[in-house]
């Protein structure tokens, strides 16, 4: 069987404001998603609003 498509990636290092990051770890325990996956679902929402909103 072949290997399955490994996405690209990137590292990145990051600081966050424990209230912050409690939030993230609180919302991936309920939700069941990995912590990578809710950054990039949020900043790919963010960066899209803004996208948009530049282009208004």
């Amino acid at each position: 069987m072949a290997r399955p498509k490994v996405k690209e990636w990137r590292n990145v290092g990051v600081r966050l404001d424990k209230n912050v990051f409690d939030m993230l770890e609180e919302y991936c325990d309920v939700t069941g998603l990995k912590k990578t996956t809710v950054i990039e679902q949020a900043l790919r929402a963010y960066i899209g609003d803004k996208k948009d909103t530049k282009k208004a």
